[in-house]
């Protein structure tokens, strides 16, 4: 009876171990810090990764800083960007991973000394702590045949030059040349006395000679054969008015064909050319105004009239007329 109320006794001390061992085992494990390398051992100069993955409660205020060195014999080269990722809702755990690259140019076994990250629980003062494991790592120097002859060190070499690399210098060749041309262009334009830059004026016709070359124009055109009469009227007058407006300064653009008529008179030309201009006049308002429809022998009497009056009215000392441009 003694020996198994002992057994019992000794049953429920067992379970209850396991029980606060199992309580207590998520707590312990669940909050840590670890520190890993690709690998313990490199050659000098070689670069490897340092990652730490360290676990904190959810919501949990935490930060830390790496410096430049991790030790007198090793160097940080680079930091990644903290990673987190929360664990499931019921560990409410988030886990926080960076990678560090270095690197050592110190031969030997050098240590890397366990890391320290604090944090702080929501509406708790006490700073919490988590240590990784101290880590080392052996660097090994590259070997040295001291029997072997010393070379030479190799030049760089030489790669082929690519167009971007050519076309800055490209660009300011032609620019010099550019500018050295324009200098010597003033120079000789100064030396020769002339204009820097020179523009070819036309001759100016004269009124009369316009006139003409409008009458031809109009001419050519054939409108009478196409029923376009008051536009063959217009050009015929336009073209005397502008004329006796330059060649003779009467204001005939502005005027009606009994003030220009009435204007012709003082001007001491010939009966025969007030009676050509007369004709074109007249037959031109009907036209214009009355709807008039001419024969085509009138129609070609108007522009001859028209020429004529020109021609009869032009200055004395022009004899041969210019040559009219056609269209």
């Amino acid at each position: 009876m003694k020996k198994s109320t002992l057994e019992i006794f000794r049953t429920l001390v067992f379970k209850l171990c396991v029980w606060m061992m199992l309580l207590s085992a998520p707590a312990a494990v669940a909050q840590k810090a670890v520190a890993k390398l690709d690998t313990a051992q490199i050659r000098i100069g070689e670069q490897i990764h340092l990652t730490f993955q360290v676990s904190f409660p959810k919501n949990a205020k935490t930060s830390w800083v790496f410096s430049d060195t991790l030790s007198k014999s090793i160097e940080v080269l680079n930091r990644s960007k903290i990673d987190t990722s929360k664990r499931a809702s019921a560990e409410g755990l988030t886990d926080y991973t960076q990678t560090l690259t270095i690197t050592s140019f110190d031969s030997g076994v050098h240590v890397i000394p366990a890391f320290e990250f604090s944090y702080l629980k929501p509406k708790d003062a006490t700073v919490y702590k988590l240590y990784t494991d101290s880590l080392t790592l052996k660097v090994l120097s590259v070997p040295v045949d001291t029997t072997a002859n010393i070379r030479d060190i190799k030049a760089p070499m030489k790669q082929p030059l690519t167009f971007r690399e050519i076309l800055p210098y490209l660009l300011i060749g032609i620019g010099v040349c550019l500018i050295g041309a324009l200098v010597w262009y003033i120079w000789w334009r100064r030396r020769n006395n002339k204009p820097l830059i020179s523009f070819e004026h036309k001759p100016k016709l004269p009124a009369w000679q316009e006139a003409l070359n409008s009458l031809q124009e109009t001419s050519n055109k054939k409108l009478p054969a196409s029923g376009k009469l008051k536009q063959y009227y217009t050009e015929i007058t336009d073209a005397l008015r502008v004329y006796l407006s330059k060649q003779h300064d009467v204001a005939a653009i502005e005027m009606t064909s009994d003030e220009i008529l009435e204007a012709f008179d003082t001007l001491n030309l010939s009966q025969a050319a007030r009676e050509k201009l007369s004709q074109v006049l007249y037959l031109a308002d009907l036209v214009k105004f009355a709807k008039e429809q001419p024969l085509d022998d009138e129609n070609a009497r108007s522009m001859t009239n028209a020429t004529g009056f020109v021609m009869d009215t032009k200055p004395a000392e022009t004899h041969e007329p210019l040559k009219t441009e056609t269209s």
